[in-house]
């Protein structure tokens, strides 16, 4: 039924319920007049006509009550009606919205699509009609932007739409944030699309990229560009574009970057390490000699506190402090202390080199880091690796054991204490 139907309907029976009312009201008057005028014993005119009056009123009283009575039920019959009407209507000029965008996206170059966070719902649901995604996630110099972990989410429920080949290009500075763990998730993304997901890395970015999505569709191409993400601009505006000619271009900007980041998951790496997870204290030993499965026995050449640290463009440092062992007891001499810092580092998979420096010496090598769990049977984090001394020109072996996630050095007793017992905070982990 039409609002108007309802409408018409509604007045109907408004009309038939006063006018009963008012039939009834004029003949309880008449009848009550009469009956006043016959039995009133003087002044029977007098008697009637007030008897009348009231009989009048009472006919407007039972009049109104006609209206009333169909308040509560025609009127909600009209009420029915016009809001279907009304969401009728809302419906049609909804859709006929949404088709006049798609016409104008289709004929415009260029279209704003809104800022980053506004435009998540849009995005979503082009991808959810995409075959292929190429996509880019760069930050620069953004820090723990709230609104960033924000369009993470949205992005998490981008990367599980089924059925899309999707490539990621990511930011180094992306992957190591705090809180919003990343390297698992996309792994976990990696195992279970298995060839129809792929991931690369840029490292050390100096500067800021453009982000841009290609989206290929059964039937055409889009290019999705903005974002912003860097710290002049954490969350961006969006905008989207189906002009061949500038997909073509974000396609060849595309490949020049693909060519040139390097593989997130390298080939062998599997365990899941990022550089928050070895950022912090650690205490290590070295012996004259390479590493080998298990500790050597004798007696240590140095022992060092090292705080590995992550700079503002997400690449590691470390920096600590060296002290040699006596060769006859193996006791940590105090006052032989040297200065360590890195000169260059470099993460890969599960393994950081390292170019280091001390009194002018520099050393070069690779930590590498076994995480805790079931399968190593340990319940803490450690390393080992080997190191070129610079001076001796000798390889060093280095065994270690993470102290603290918090890259601070200890002091006073804490500190003699790590050192002095190096034996048990090191040594027995890997025994």
């Amino acid at each position: 039924m039409s609002w108007v139907e309802g409408f018409e309907k509604a007045l109907r029976r408004v009309k038939e319920h006063a006018d009963k009312a008012a039939l009834v009201g004029i003949l309880v008057s008449v009848f009550f007049g009469g009956i006043a005028y016959l039995l009133a014993p003087s002044n029977k005119v007098d008697v009637a006509v007030v008897v009348m009056i009231l009989g009048l009123l009472v006919t407007v009283v039972i009049t109104v009550w006609g209206f009333m009575s169909v308040t509560q039920e025609d009127y909600k019959l009209l009420r029915t009606s016009i809001s279907l009407e009304t969401n009728d209507l809302r419906t049609t000029v909804t859709k006929r919205v949404e088709g006049l965008i798609e016409t104008l996206e289709a004929q415009a170059d260029i279209v704003f699509l809104g800022r980053a966070t506004d435009a998540v719902k849009n995005y979503e649901d082009k991808l959810r009609h995409a075959q292929e995604v190429r996509n880019t996630f760069l930050t620069f110099d953004i820090g723990t932007e709230t609104k960033l972990a924000e369009y993470v989410n949205s992005y998490k429920r981008a990367e599980v739409i089924p059925n899309i080949t999707w490539k990621d290009i990511l930011s180094e500075e992306l992957l190591a944030l705090d809180g919003l763990d990343l390297t698992n998730f996309l792994r976990a993304i990696k195992k279970q699309r298995g060839t129809k997901y792929d991931a690369k890395i840029i490292r050390n970015a100096i500067c800021p990229i453009i982000n841009f999505t290609l989206i290929e569709y059964s039937g055409g191409k889009e290019v999705l560009f903005g974002w912003g993400f860097h710290k002049n601009d954490p969350i961006g505006n969006v905008y989207g574009s189906k002009d061949q000619r500038l997909y073509e271009t974000f396609d060849r900007y595309w490949s020049s970057l693909w060519e040139n980041a390097e593989e997130v998951f390298p080939e062998g790496e599997g365990d899941g390490i990022a550089k928050q997870h070895i950022q912090g204290l650690w205490l290590t030993v070295s012996f004259p000699m390479p590493c080998r499965e298990k500790v050597p026995t004798s007696r240590p050449d140095t022992v060092a506190l090292l705080a590995l640290d992550r700079n503002k463009n997400q690449v590691l440092t470390l920096t600590g402090m060296k002290f040699k062992c006596k060769a006859s007891t193996g006791e940590v001499e105090l006052d032989t202390r040297h200065n360590i810092f890195s000169l260059a580092t470099h993460w890969e998979g599960r393994k950081l080199w390292v170019i280091s420096g001390h009194d002018l010496r520099i050393g070069a090598g690779a930590y590498i880091f076994i995480k805790p769990g079931k399968d190593t049977g340990k319940s803490m984090w450690r390393l080992y690796g080997d190191f070129l001394d610079g001076e001796s020109r000798t390889t060093i072996g280095v065994y270690g054991r993470k102290l603290d996630d918090r890259p601070i050095f200890p002091e006073g007793e804490k500190k003699f204490d790590y050192l002095a017992n190096y034996k048990m905070h090191v040594l027995a982990p890997w025994s």
